[in-house]
């Protein structure tokens, strides 16, 4: 399916106060496809039955070379779900998530409750504005540094236990960081079956041009090693941010990676809020044998990367916005 549609641009004012409640929760869920998903594949689906939204998994959407473990599959899905979240409260509603209620059945990821409420939002959550205006950033960031305060609101954006987030701003851990990924990139771009996935992206348009030119970019991609010609780059950029960060988790399974993946959106719409640009860094992750290495560099022992990330200042607009499928939702009546 071709991916050729800017982001539809929602806005508070257009809720359908009055509306039957399946239009409300469509509504809500054109601020959910916004949420970032891995190489863009939007892996998920929506089921409307009364007030509950089931959030369904597409598993023709998993890069299976390039995320083998689905882990990355999973993360996609928890951030729809927490712009979803997010979304409902806004709009005074309350999110009652169950995740996986089928346990056997891992593309029912979730179902939400939507229900009115008094209730005000809690006050660190992210702003709508946010989920409008999030993007990723692909330059370098400024020379300056991440202000205490931005710190603060960005750890107070991930709560509970069970998941780790590390913020560090020692150039040292920076420039380890950094040669991973150059290692991670240069490993991964070798590999004919990673290759194989981008290029379906790429063929999509999902990535950058759509029609001629985006099949092109995927030809190119599929039969060239461009792993000497990124890994350079990515390192530059890894190295010059003045904050990276890390969540960890001390065991997975696909709903710990829905989980980190709703902290993970909600720690880039932080950002978003406070003016800052903010960049996933995966690929090291993606090799086992340097997420082993990334893990002995965390401050404690017995925790497993799940999801990296560079964070500053930006010195340049944004880009085009990510295309998006069409909200793909089903009623169940």
């Amino acid at each position: 399916m071709s991916l050729l549609a800017e982001p539809r641009r929602v806005a508070e004012h257009e809720f359908p106060i009055g509306a039957p409640r399946a239009e409300q929760l469509e509504y809500l869920l054109a601020f959910a496809v916004l949420a970032p998903s891995s190489r863009n594949t939007q892996p998920w689906r929506f089921v409307i039955a009364g007030d509950d939204v089931e959030l369904r998994a597409e598993p023709g959407r998993w890069s299976s070379h390039a995320d083998p473990g689905r882990r990355e599959f999973f993360l996609s899905l928890g951030c729809a779900l927490e712009n979803l979240a997010i979304a409902a409260e806004r709009f005074g509603f309350t999110a009652d998530v169950a995740l996986f209620p089928e346990p056997a059945d891992l593309t029912w990821v979730a179902t939400v409750r939507i229900a009115p409420t008094m209730a005000l939002p809690v006050p660190w959550t992210p702003s709508l504005r946010a989920i409008l205006e999030r993007h990723t950033a692909h330059a370098a960031f400024a020379p300056r540094e991440v202000t205490v305060d931005d710190i603060w609101a960005l750890r107070q954006a991930v709560t509970g236990d069970d998941v780790r987030l590390d913020l560090v701003t020692e150039a040292s851990w920076r420039r380890a960081l950094a040669a991973m990924l150059e290692q991670a990139d240069r490993e991964l771009l070798h590999d004919a079956g990673v290759r194989a996935d981008l290029a379906a992206q790429l063929a999509t348009g999902a990535l950058g041009p759509g029609g001629a030119l985006g099949l092109l970019a995927g030809l190119a991609v599929k039969h060239l090693d461009l792993g000497p010609l990124v890994a350079p780059r990515d390192e530059a950029l890894v190295t010059g941010a003045p904050l990276v960060g890390m969540l960890s988790v001390r065991e997975e399974d696909p709903a710990t990676w829905v989980r980190v993946g709703r902290l993970f959106e909600r720690l880039w719409l932080t950002a978003t809020d406070r003016g800052l640009g903010f960049q996933p860094v995966t690929a090291v992750i993606e090799v086992p044998a340097l997420r082993r290495e990334l893990g002995r560099l965390l401050p404690q022992e017995g925790w497993l990367p799940v999801e990296g990330f560079r964070i500053g200042h930006e010195t340049s607009p944004p880009g085009q916005r990510s295309p998006r499928r069409a909200v793909e939702v089903t009623r169940d009546t």
